[in-house]
Parts: C-alpha cells; sequence; structure tokens
C-alpha cells in the first residue's frame, strides 16, 4: 500500500513485540480451549488482550515449558537464505460463551516495547478436534463428522491425513480456513475414497482458502489431505479444517449489515414485494437461478442497491438489474473500481412498483456458497472514511510516532476533514490534524512525554467535519486495515514504549566452521548508562534460516562489557552454505518512574552477525545394522563406529536420540576414549509401536578445544510387513528428509 507511511522521529532501540499465531485459531462456543500463541520478543510474559466479551481470556500470558519444534527437511541454497523467525509458545485457556456469537474475535499482546496487531480468533458451533502434532511421514487420524479441525502444516513439506466414515449418496463439504486467518498456509486438499481413488480436490476457493462438496459414491472410510501448496510449512501455518455433511439448501453465510430496516431471507428464485429500505439475503443455489424482488417505491428520488459477495469470500460473480412495471431495463449493474461486487444507483422519477433482478455472471455457476447480501438504501449522503495502515501504534516515551493514514471520500463529499482523539493516556498528544478539501491522505503525529507512564491502551480517533452553520458536525471514527478477512476494525491499541539504552556491538567478520563443531563469537556491550546484569541468547527473528544452528543463553555481569557467544552448528548443515546467526539482549530496566521492564535489542546488521562458511564434519560416523526390524519390544544391539578428525578428541559420548512420539525406543549411552567402535543396546518399552514413522537417531559427542563437537546419523526402522495396515505398505520408517 503506497500510502502506508510510518516512522519514527526519535531514535529508539527497542524491540516490539510481535506474534504469528495462535494455535488452534478458534473454539467451540459453550467450551474452554487451550491454546499456544507463537511470539516474538516478549520474553518471560506478556499482557493479552481479546476485545470480546464473551470469550474470556487472561491478562497475562507467560511462555509454556516446552515450544514445540520440528527441525523438518533440509532446505538447500538459495531456499535457507531467507529470513526465518523462531516464535516461542506462550500458553492461555480462552472461555467462550455458550452464548458467544459465531464468527471473528481480536486478540492481541503488548510488552514495555509496543503492541501487537490484533489476529483473528474464531468462535464454531461444531465439534473441535485439535491436531497431536508429531514429526515424520504422515500418519492418517480418524475423526467424526461433523467436526472442525485444527492443525498446523508443519515442517515444510507436511501432510495432514484426516479420515471419517461416509455414506453413500451424501454430500459432504470441506472447507479450509487458513487464508482468512492471515496464516501464510496456501491450503491445498483432496479427498481420497476408501479404494485411494481421487473423487475431489481443491486448491483456491474463498482466495487462497479452498472448499470442496463432494457426494460420497459408496460407503467407506474416506481421506482428506491437506498440505501447502508449495510444501511449505512452519508454525504458523495454521488452519481450521471444517467437515461436515451439507443438504443442498444451506442457509446463506454472509453476516447481517449494520441497521437495516427489514431482512429478507429469499428461497431459490425468490419473487417477493418488498419496501424501501431493506436488506436482503440469499444464494444462487444453481446455474442460471436469477432471484427478483419487486420493490415499492414510495416518492421519487436516488436511491442505492448495493452486493456483499466476493468481499465476503462469496465465488458470486453478481450482476444486479433494475426493470420496471413494464419489463423495461431501467439500469444494469457489475464489476465496481475494486471489488467485482456490483452497485448500482438510479433516480427514480416517480414512486411505483419495479423489479431488482441478481444473477451470476456466469449462467452456468452456482451452488449453496453463491451466497450474497444485498442492501437497498436511499441514505447516500456524502460521508467519508479515515483508515489507518495499521490497528496497533508504538510511541516511545520522551518520543513521537508519525504515521499516514488514508482518506475515502463516499457520494461526493468534498469538505475539510478534522482529525481528533478522546480519552489519550495522561502524556501522550496527538498533533492537530486537517484534511484540506478534496486531499485523499493525512499525516498524524503522537507524542509521548517523558514521564508518560509506560503501557497500552485503546486509541479513539475521529474524523470530524463542521458543515455548514448550524447544522451538527459529522463524526466518523477512524478505523485501521487488518489481513484477515475482516478487512478493518475500529478497535485500535497505541503502546507507550521504553526503550533499550544497550546494545551489542561486533566487527565484521568472516569465518570457517565445520559442520557439529562448536564456534565463540566475541562481542562489545554499549550499555548507554545501564549498569545491570544483560542475558544474551539467539535472536527470535532471524536475518536467515538457522538450519539447526543452536546456542545457548549467556549473562554478562554488571559493569561488564564484553562476552564470548557460543553457537553450535548442526551436524546436517549444508556444505558451503554461509551460516548467519543474530544475538539479541535482554535485561530489566527501570523506567522513569521507578516501575521495572523487561527489554530487549536485536541487531541484524551484518558487523554483528555470527557469520560462518560451512566445513565438512570431521567426524565420521557409522553405525551397523543401517536398518531395524521393530518387531514386539525386544531389544536390538547396533555396532556404532567413530573415526575422529585432526584436533577432535575424547572422550566420545554415544548416545540415541528419539523424537517424543518414539520415546519408548531407549539405549545406555556409551563412552569411547577416542576412535573406535562400541555397542548400542536399543530396548522398546512398548510391544507394539504405533507410529513408526521416522528414523531414530546415533549421536557422537567429542571435544574440540575442549568444546562439543557433534556428529550424527540415521538409524531407520521398519515394521514387519502386514497386507491389512497401509502403514506397513510403505516404507514406515523413512525419514520425509535428511536431517
Amino acid at each position: 500500500m503506497a500510502w502506508l507511511v510510518l516512522m519514527w522521529s526519535t531514535v529508539a532501540i527497542a524491540d516490539e513485540p510481535h506474534v504469528s499465531y495462535i494455535f488452534p485459531a478458534g473454539g467451540q462456543r459453550g467450551t474452554v480451549q487451550k491454546v499456544s500463541v507463537g511470539g516474538h520478543n516478549l520474553h518471560a510474559e506478556a499482557t493479552f488482550v481479546m476485545s470480546a466479551d464473551d470469550v474470556l481470556g487472561p491478562t497475562i500470558i507467560r511462555r509454556a515449558p516446552k515450544t514445540l519444534w520440528f527441525e523438518g527437511p533440509r532446505i538447500p541454497m538459495p531456499a535457507s537464505q531467507r529470513k526465518e523467525d523462531y516464535p516461542r509458545d506462550y500458553a492461555a485457556e480462552l472461555e467462550i460463551s455458550p452464548q458467544a456469537s459465531l464468527g471473528i474475535r481480536r486478540w492481541r499482546v503488548a510488552t514495555a516495547q509496543g503492541v501487537t496487531a490484533s489476529r483473528p480468533f474464531i468462535v464454531g458451533d461444531l465439534p473441535e478436534y485439535v491436531e497431536n502434532e508429531m514429526d515424520g511421514a504422515p500418519v492418517p487420524v480418524a475423526v467424526q463428522v461433523p467436526v472442525t479441525i485444527n492443525g498446523r502444516v508443519f515442517p515444510r513439506e507436511d501432510v495432514d491425513i484426516w479420515t471419517f466414515q461416509a455414506e453413500e449418496g451424501v454430500a459432504y463439504g470441506c472447507e479450509v480456513m487458513a487464508a482468512r486467518l492471515a496464516s501464510p498456509l496456501d491450503a491445498r486438499i483432496s479427498v481420497l475414497g476408501p479404494a485411494g481413488n481421487v473423487v475431489a480436490e481443491c486448491e483456491d476457493f474463498f482466495g487462497n482458502d479452498p472448499y470442496l462438496r463432494f457426494v460420497a459414491p459408496r460407503t467407506g472410510r474416506y481421506q482428506v489431505k491437506l498440505h501447502d501448496a508449495k510444501f511449505q510449512g512452519l508454525q504458523d501455518y495454521v488452519y481450521r479444517l471444517t467437515i461436515r455433511p451439507e443438504s443442498a439448501d444451506a442457509a446463506p453465510l454472509l453476516s447481517s449489515a449494520s441497521n437495516p430496516s427489514r431482512t429478507v431471507y429469499t428461497e431459490e428464485n425468490g419473487e417477493q414485494t418488498i419496501g424501501l429500505p431493506a436488506v436482503v439475503s440469499g444464494c444462487i443455489s444453481r446455474g442460471g437461478e436469477i432471484d427478483r424482488w419487486q420493490i415499492r417505491v414510495q416518492e421519487a428520488g436516488e436511491w442505492m442497491f448495493e452486493v456483499q459477495a466476493a468481499r465476503q469470500d462469496s465465488p458470486l460473480d453478481a450482476v444486479l438489474i433494475l426493470v420496471d412495471s413494464k419489463g423495461q431495463t431501467l439500469a444494469e449493474a457489475d464489476d465496481q473500481a475494486n471489488t467485482i461486487d456490483p452497485l448500482l444507483r438510479h433516480t427514480f422519477k416517480e414512486p411505483g412498483l419495479y423489479w431488482i433482478e441478481l444473477k451470476d455472471r456466469f449462467e452456468r455457476r452456482g451452488g449453496e456458497r453463491f451466497a450474497y447480501r444485498l442492501e437497498m438504501q436511499n441514505q447516500m449522503q456524502p460521508t467519508f472514511r479515515v483508515t489507518l495502515p495499521a490497528d496497533a501504534l508504538t510511541v516511545p516515551v520522551g518520543g513521537e510516532v508519525k504515521i499516514k493514514a488514508k482518506v475515502e471520500r463516499l457520494h461526493g463529499f468534498e469538505g475539510e476533514i478534522r482529525v481528533e482523539a478522546a480519552d489519550l493516556p495522561v502524556g501522550v498528544r496527538v498533533a492537530e490534524a486537517t484534511v484540506a478539501k478534496k486531499k485523499n491522505d493525512v499525516q498524524l503525529t503522537i507524542q509521548a512525554e517523558a514521564g508518560a507512564a509506560i503501557g497500552t491502551k485503546p486509541l479513539q480517533l475521529v474524523g470530524v467535519f463542521e458543515g455548514a452553520e448550524g447544522e451538527s458536525p459529522l463524526r466518523v471514527p477512524v478505523r485501521a486495515a487488518v489481513t484477515d478477512q475482516q478487512r478493518w476494525t475500529h478497535d485500535i491499541h497505541l503502546a507507550v514504549a521504553l526503550p533499550t539504552p544497550f546494545k551489542v556491538v561486533g566487527i565484521f567478520e568472516t569465518k570457517y566452521a565445520a559442520q557439529g563443531e562448536t564456534y565463540v563469537r566475541h562481542y562489545q556491550i554499549e550499555r548507554g548508562g545501564f549498569e545491570g546484569p544483560i542475558r544474551v541468547k539467539m535472536a527470535d527473528r532471524q536475518v536467515r534460516h538457522l538450519q539447526g544452528v543452536v546456542g545457548q543463553e549467556v549473562i554478562v555481569p554488571p559493569g561488564e562489557s564484553e562476552f564470548d557467544y557460543a553457537i553450535q552448528l548442526a551436524p546436517w548443515m549444508e556444505i558451503g552454505r554461509t551460516s548467519r546467526t543474530c544475538v539479541m539482549a535482554v535485561a530489566e530496566v527501570k523506567d522513569p518512574a521507578g516501575q521495572p521492564h523487561t527489554v530487549s535489542y536485536t541487531s541484524h546488521q551484518q558487523n554483528d552477525q555470527i557469520i560462518l562458511l560451512v566445513d565438512p564434519s570431521q567426524v565420521a560416523l557409522k553405525v551397523s545394522p543401517e536398518t531395524i526390524l521393530v518387531d514386539g519390544s525386544q531389544p536390538f544391539a547396533v555396532k556404532v563406529n567413530v573415526q575422529l578428525g585432526q584436533d577432535i578428541t575424547g572422550p566420545v559420548r554415544v548416545e540415541l536420540v528419539a523424537p517424543d512420539h518414539l520415546a519408548t525406543f531407549q539405549a545406555e549411552p556409551v563412552q569411547l576414549a577416542g576412535s573406535g567402535e562400541a555397542t548400542l543396546t536399543i530396548a522398546n518399552g512398548a510391544s507394539a509401536p504405533a507410529n513408526v514413522n521416522m528414523p531414530l537417531k546415533v549421536r557422537a559427542t567429542a571435544r574440540k578445544h575442549g568444546r562439543p563437537y557433534v556428529a550424527e546419523t540415521n538409524l531407520r526402522l521398519v515394521r514387519p510387513y502386514d497386507p491389512s495396515d497401509p502403514k506397513t505398505r510403505r516404507s514406515a520408517g523413512v525419514s520425509s528428509a535428511v536431517r
């Protein structure tokens, strides 16, 4: 959007909070839903705001003991050179009222350094199922319909498979909500019948969100496969998949408009007489259908007829036709400038009965999803809209922020507009802003005094047109754009933020390091007057995909201005790759009133990055056999051979590493003095592991210059062949990727 301008007028160093998902992204009314909020720069805890009275959540969310993470397939260059975020999970419970209306609620989080843009949470009416995520090859999961499934395409190349029992001759609908949740997932779904044949498939329907409807050709178990169209996937690739039987006369999908004089729901090919103004909702349920209303115009004058369909994610490409009592066409409308939803304006010269007709532009199209809403009104007074580019604004204490808003002039409005604020926090002001006649944007300046309190609260902005003398002013609340299906909101929040006084400084360098090696970088800290302890760790938001790099937190004692930071390269990193790792510094800092707050600093500048060119590993690790037949709970032995390169020393710890869902496989670690061979005896505590869908890992940890040096290799597991079990018709133990 070219009209979006956001800038700081003072130099402030701060890591503003950011969120990328809530999972699950919705819940059934009348239930309590446990959720995880994926956030960056939220530290130990953050303020949580749910802008709804019928969905109650905590005021504070705290970091979960563990953030679910799957590394997934190794991403080769150049894709691995893209930036990537690494959110942390924060736990919450949301209580959804049994009387809650269906649809979107908005939530956000805030810290001492800012407030996030709001994101949607969906209130539904069907039973909900939350995916129990696991790494490895796809494992089908059975559900009962009707149901709304909350899932994630995670890690990359993940494919989710949901199975349900369908009855012959019954129609079923499968709808994905992802893009409409501001999820990056571009979902693709396919339905497979009991014999494994494709029954239906879809990629895009509601924008990037697919929907399909099929009639089961026979009774049996059906599969719905869901994945990203480009086989991407991460923690924020959340979705809601609704599977349910559907009748041919499903109710219209669109929500009601504000303050209609009456609302009419049409029957198929409905022909009804209605008075104006009115709002009607209906559906072009089959190809060639035309919905018609006889309207009664009481007096001459101009009326407006506007359709909402595409803007509400209906596939309908509507056409409106106005006809007089003799059957003569008076006016016709198709697309507007920025939408395919039509707007028809007509000045009636005399009162009487007329007809308004609505159809799809393409005669053969129709179905229960071709819903629409038609508003008929004569209140076309000149007015305007003022829209901010975001619903979250942050101003540093003692500083200001400037933001440019867009102005839309409707129905011939050309007057001057004044933007004013109400109920501002103490010490915060919005400078006077006026939109001159015929101008279409305005710059707002928000200032916070040095003594303003750190915190977040709703921001109330109003556009005012004074009008002629003696007339009441026209007051229109300012709204803000959002990136999900709601498109805009009046729920705007302003944060007064505390800048970070210190920063981490490095000198540009590029070094070589091998797969599995520990590398140490030296840094300095410019404290900016802060003398307390500072914690340094890997940044939540990185300039490049890490490809398995990890690092531990270090504490810089009070008063010290230098430190070393160590990172561990993954033993499977791509050779020749340029690895770039960023660190963040975190501390407790007091505001002008003496209250402590957690603040942080992250630098993405090249000088401050840990830049490494990846060399081959200097540790050779092999297992024999490389494939194990898993039959019951009998233990099995694996020979491990370790060969150490130059400067690599023992002792060498050899251990088994299993994912959580295969944690029943266990082995006592063994130790070698140096290069040599050892035996791992692996036991399986479960008699029949249900989901042997990926390899185990054998890890060897040696030392180089006193620091850990790691090598890994895969140990493939296979189950005995069972012709009745689809899991053993394929190589169930093969990992979906090189790791």
